[in-house]
This record gives C-alpha cells, structure tokens and sequence, in this order.
C-alpha cells in the first residue's frame, strides 16, 4: 500500500510541476534572420565623423565675352579641375535593410582654370554640403544615394582693356550622387562616393565688358569613418 500511494504522491508532483518545467524549457529563441538585423543595426546605427580626399573636375564651358550687354565672341574654354580634401559627421538610422541619414562635409580645395591667356580665371577654395543619404544594407556593405544642398567660395577674375577685377563670393547650389560604404570592424569603415555639384552662375564685369562663369563640377572621393 505505501509503494501504492508514493507512486501516486510521485504523479502528483508532475502533473504539477511539468507545465512550469515545459514553460522554461520553452523559450523563444532569436532567429538568423533577427540577429542578422541587430547585427546590422549595431554596426551602422547612430552618430560617426570621418575624413575624405579626392579629385574634381569642371564640364568643359566657353567663357563669353559681352562689349555693353551684347555677346561678342568667347574667351576661350573653361575646364576646373583639382585636388580637395576634408571631413564629415553624420547620422544613420537603421530600419531592417533601409538606411536613412543624414550627413554634412566641409572641404577645403584648389579646383580651377583660367582662359583667353588669363583674361578669365576661376577656382573654389572651399566647399561643403549638407545631404541626405538613403541605402540598403547587406552585412557590412551599405550602397547609397545621396542629394541635398551645395555651397562653395568661388574666386573669379576677369581682365580687359587694360582693367581688372577679382571677388571672391559664396555661391550656393544642389549636390546629388551616391556610393558605397564597407564596414571594415563595427566602429570603422571606409567609403568610395561620387559628387555632381551644381553652382548658381557668376556674372564679373568692368569699363562695359564682362563674362560668365559657370563653377559645377563632378567630384570622386574616399573616405574613412568612425561610429560612435
């Protein structure tokens, strides 16, 4: 009778205690799938600032030559090019796949030409944009699209008839483009990226002549950034 009833005490216990038992034994795991998205957000989410250097250079534009408001020939062909180089700070947001940020960049640079055996001459020292950039994730490879807003200090000169001017002025303008990101650790990653900057006109005139320069310009770079 007693191995009877400690059988029974012995079926009571687990009846009991099995649906505890089962509950944490049956937890839900993480699956591939999200891990791989919080791998992807950790490494590309948030704040990062980083450096870049490259090389930009001009279409090729006829410098005209205006005698009292009214074309009179060209003074010859405008082609800019230079070195540039500089730094960025961002920030990422990362919703599964898509990455949507923003992104602001300072560059000081020597991109120039001149024409008509120096009659004309133009060259950006600095430029900069503020953008937005929207991509797509895969691991450690983010590939993107970028546009927003260009500014750029722009010295021009126009010599005639024994006359001359420089200024030196502030133009703004639109930047669109677009690249790809390699994340090389989860803080560190490099970046190839193409620029097309396009600059509003600038008009110089003196003594009743004058010209007009157009300073756009297609720019490639690399960078290096850092995630904090």
């Amino acid at each position: 009778m007693s191995n009877k009833r400690a059988i029974f005490a012995a079926l009571a216990i687990l009846s009991v205690g099995s649906p505890a038992v089962a509950a944490d034994l049956w937890q839900p795991q993480p699956s591939i799938k999200d891990e791989g998205v919080y791998e992807q957000r950790s490494r590309w989410q948030g704040f990062y600032l980083g450096i870049n250097g490259g090389y930009a250079w001009g279409d090729t534009n006829n410098a005209p030559f205006y005698n009292q408001g009214v074309y009179d020939g060209s003074l010859g062909e405008l082609s800019p090019e230079g070195g540039f180089g500089g730094g960025q700070i961002g920030y990422n947001a990362v919703f599964g796949r898509l990455l949507a940020g923003v992104e602001a960049d300072v560059q000081a640079a020597d991109i120039g030409d001149s024409a008509g055996f120096g009659a004309v001459s133009t060259n950006i020292d600095w430029f900069g944009t503020v953008r937005g950039r929207l991509g797509f994730v895969s691991d450690r490879t983010l590939i993107y699209a970028t546009a927003g807003y260009a500014w750029a200090d722009v010295e021009s000169s126009f010599n005639t008839a024994g006359f001359g001017i420089t200024e030196s002025d502030m133009l703004d303008g639109y930047v669109l483009g677009g690249g790809i990101e390699y994340a090389l650790t989860d803080n560190w990653s490099a970046k190839m990226e193409y620029q097309y900057v396009d600059l509003e006109d600038r008009r110089l005139g003196i003594a009743g002549d004058s010209t007009r320069i157009d300073p756009d310009f297609h720019s490639v770079r690399a960078g290096l950034n850092y995630r904090f």
